[in-house]
């Protein structure tokens, strides 16, 4: 959701090549390690919910992102759990660019308010309310030009699930099996290294760049060393 495309530039192709140069170039071994989470600090980021929501318990755990270039940009994600209608309906949004963490916040207040809003079938309710949070997103006050956020939910009714993603975040599925929990993914990342999206997105006139390409620099110097 959010973040808009210019209409007079022709699209380009995506070099995966530049942004993995860029990616081990900022972030070294040391900054990883720098990341490293040890059992406590996750502890005190652990938020663990005792009561439950149609007789659903949750928990959760969030941390801010690594930016080395930034070290004082905020935590860009919102989550929340809420009691829709037909069940528990769980919320999870990851804002991008400089006002992220405000489209992030505003979507997770305005979309259970469209969802409680719409009628119908739960997948079509689902949709609308996913459009009408983004256009409400672009006509508020949140400067959503460089900005937006993905949205992933899960929403309970009986045994059945529904997902709903706009973006790459993810929605898994942990299942009890014969070689014990497995990953089941109940939804699809949108993202560029998609073929069909790179089209969708030229077809409504806007551009598919690299991340070298959309700030006008060059990868990095580099080379390998045979081992």
């Amino acid at each position: 959701m959010g973040a808009a495309a210019s209409r007079k530039q022709h699209s380009l192709a995506l070099d995966d090549a530049d942004d993995a140069a860029l990616f081990h170039a900022t972030f070294t071994k040391e900054v990883r390690a720098a990341c490293f989470l040890d059992a406590e600090a996750i502890r005190a980021r652990l938020i663990s919910s005792h009561e439950t929501i149609h007789g659903a318990r949750w928990g959760s755990l969030v941390f801010r992102g690594l930016y080395p270039d930034e070290p004082g940009m905020p935590c860009q994600d919102a989550l929340g759990v809420v009691a829709a209608d037909a069940g528990p309906w769980f919320l999870v949004f990851d804002g991008h660019g400089p006002k992220g963490h405000d489209c992030a916040t505003f979507c997770l207040d305005r979309l259970p308010k469209a969802f409680a809003a719409s009628a119908g079938p739960v997948e079509d309710r689902l949709i609308r309310a996913l459009q009408a949070t983004n256009a409400a997103l672009h006509a508020s006050n949140v400067d959503s030009t460089d900005s937006g956020t993905t949205a992933v939910s899960l929403l309970v009714v009986g045994k059945t699930l529904y997902c709903a993603n706009v973006g790459d975040s993810r929605c898994v599925l942990g299942r009890r099996g014969h070689h014990g929990l497995e990953a089941v993914p109940l939804s699809r990342d949108h993202t560029l290294y998609r073929a069909d999206e790179r089209r969708r997105i030229v077809a409504h006139c806007g551009r598919v760049l690299s991340r070298v390409a959309s700030t006008g620099g060059h990868p990095p110097r580099h080379r390998r060393t045979q081992m």
